[in-house]
């Protein structure tokens, strides 16, 4: 990863884009080059998940609107909250156009921690577009001390949160360190079985599914008042969750707030989709074009719909300028950050000697 100090200057070339209008003999060549082809749409995770439904829809609806309707192949390549995906699409994928990804919303922000494995610039990607953003919940199980969010900061809370790079997992961290609450992270759980967790009483919060999963699985939990809503960790509040508080929120430090506001921009990334960099710009305008046309379209709509889901897309240059956000961050902040991801890193060492020695 480049030095921080870099970003501005980075910001500077990125906000140029891909401004010339691209001239017919352009949109000819992208149609030559995606006639009768396969584009290959890699998915950062396993199927069945948030990003494999997004991703899937997409393949069904997305070559239809790219000139030479190329056929879309969704295949899967987990691993490592899709740092292996990411790694991929930056190193080795052609940089023809060919393949395009679904990676996880906040790779960009683990760049910025310098996270292990990472062998890309997630600022150079090429950003094609985003399906939908993300609302992610804290929540408690109604029969919890927990009611509101001042209660985590006076009773210890175990609180079910995913993988070490999961997004749920870096929320409750970065919110027991910059907000003073005290959670008990619990590592490992999905989302729908963070759901039974709550309901057995094994945990008294999660963090592990959005606003919109809720409202999907738990409609009768919602209804009948078996959850405490205690925050929300988006870039803006959900329309129906206007008393709810965001994440960035919850501090009156000014340092600790933008660091809380960067991470929690990457809800605004999204269900995305990206590709290589330094793709031709021609390709680069034909994809997004077709993106943008496809998010509009009645068939894709009408399908999201029945599937009950969420659709608020964003073009691609402003979800590059959500990308670029990162540039926010002064030296101090991350420094503070990484101090804190490290703490997290010895504790997860520890454990696993211990796991050893008991063995």
């Amino acid at each position: 990863m480049k030095p921080l100090a870099s970003l501005k200057l980075a910001c500077l070339f990125a906000a140029l884009g891909f401004a010339a209008v691209p001239q017919a003999a352009d949109a000819q060549s992208a149609e030559s080059f995606y006639k009768g082809k396969h584009v290959s749409l890699m998915i950062g995770y396993r199927p069945g998940g948030g990003y494999d439904i997004y991703a899937r829809l997409v393949a069904r609806h997305y070559g239809a609107f790219i000139p030479g309707k190329p056929t879309i192949v969704p295949q899967n390549k987990p691993g490592s909250g899709s740092l292996t995906a990411a790694n991929y699409l930056y190193n080795v994928a052609p940089k023809d156009g060919s393949v395009v990804a679904a990676i996880g919303q906040a790779v960009y922000f683990m760049q910025v921690l310098e996270r292990p494995k990472i062998k890309f610039d997630a600022r150079k990607f090429t950003w094609i577009g985003r399906m939908a953003s993300v609302n992610s919940m804290i929540f408690s199980w109604h029969k919890t001390k927990l009611k509101t969010i001042k209660d985590a900061y006076t009773h210890k809370a175990p609180i079910a949160v995913g993988g070490t790079l999961s997004g749920s997992t870096l929320y409750i961290s970065f919110l027991n360190k910059l907000t003073g609450a005290k959670f008990q992270p619990i590592k490992g759980y999905g989302s729908a079985a963070s759901l039974l967790a709550l309901e057995r009483g094994e945990v008294d919060a999660s963090a592990r599914m959005t606003w919109a999963g809720l409202k999907t699985n738990r409609p009768q939990w919602l209804k009948e008042g078996k959850l405490n809503l205690l925050v929300q960790v988006a870039v803006k509040k959900a329309p129906d969750l206007p008393n709810v508080p965001l994440l960035w929120e919850l501090t009156d430090n000014k340092e600790h707030r933008t660091m809380l506001e960067v991470l929690s921009s990457s809800n605004g990334i999204g269900r995305s989709l990206s590709a290589p960099p330094d793709l031709p710009a021609d390709r680069v305008a034909a994809l997004r074009a077709a993106f943008d046309a496809m998010v509009k379209s009645d068939k894709f709509l009408a399908e999201a719909k029945r599937m009950r889901l969420q659709i608020d897309p964003l073009p691609g240059d402003e979800l590059r300028k959500l990308v670029l956000q990162s540039g926010d961050l002064t030296p101090s902040m991350v420094k503070q950050i990484q101090d804190i991801i490290n703490i997290k890193y010895k504790s997860i060492k520890k454990s696993k000697k211990k796991k050893k020695k008991k063995n």
